[in-house]
């Protein structure tokens, strides 16, 4: 019993114990599983939607970036103070444009020749279509259109008692001219008429004191007339 002894079938007796001699088990070789044929393509999905992911928080970066400041508020605007100019004299009726510069200080102070008293509301004025319409009225026509406008501004200046002279002259200068068609003024629009009706007396006169008449000194009279009675309401 000291030395094994080899039986049957590769079987070994050892003592009391036996021993089996198996042969290795061979197995056919398991090939390999083929990765995907969509791989490529799902990981490009997976980097696409982490770079969806990180467009909320990218777009609210640049907008922080492109956003500019808050730029500071402005000084608040000083008290406007009653300083008389030249061009304030006759205010309302009489006196000249609001000056534009007089809210943050004019320069020229009571030598200005714009107004720098308190307006209500916007001041009105033609725009070019209206302007050209009144270009294209006679001497006579223009006279005829503004003379009613005159009279209710007239009336109700509060150099009321002195602009007789300067109605008068403007009658006398109707009266005088040839005679010819008379203007259609309904077809001038209700619009012209409006703007007519809000003007200053001083804008009317300046309405005809611009205009070149052919034989007739009246936009130079017109002018002193308003000059002289700029000088009574002061």
């Amino acid at each position: 019993m000291g030395q094994p002894s080899r039986g049957m079938g590769g079987i070994r007796y050892f003592r009391t114990f036996i021993d089996v001699e198996e042969e290795p088990m061979s197995f056919p070789a398991r090939a390999q599983s083929c990765p995907p044929a969509n791989a490529e393509k799902f990981e490009e999905d997976l980097d696409l939607a982490a770079y969806v992911s990180e467009l909320p928080g990218r777009a609210q970066e640049m907008k922080s970036k492109l956003t500019p400041p808050p730029s500071p508020s402005p000084p608040p605007r000083a008290p406007r103070a009653s300083v008389p100019s030249l061009g304030s004299r006759g205010h309302p009726d009489l006196c000249s444009r609001p000056c534009i510069f007089f809210p943050f200080g004019c320069h020229l102070g009571d030598s200005c020749t714009h107004c720098h008293a308190d307006h209500a509301g916007r001041s009105a004025r033609l725009d070019k279509r209206q302007r050209l319409a009144l270009q294209a009225l006679g001497e006579r026509g223009l006279l005829m259109l503004l003379l009613p406008h005159f009279r209710d501004r007239a009336a109700g200046a509060k150099v009321a008692p002195h602009t007789q002279g300067l109605i008068h002259m403007l009658e006398a200068a109707l009266a005088d001219m040839d005679q010819e068609e008379d203007p259609d003024v309904l077809s001038l629009g209700k619009k012209l008429e409006g703007v007519l009706s809000r003007m200053s007396l001083a804008s009317l006169a300046g309405l005809v004191a611009s205009r070149r008449f052919s034989r007739s000194s009246l936009p130079q009279r017109v002018q002193g007339e308003l000059d002289r009675l700029r000088s009574v309401a002061t």
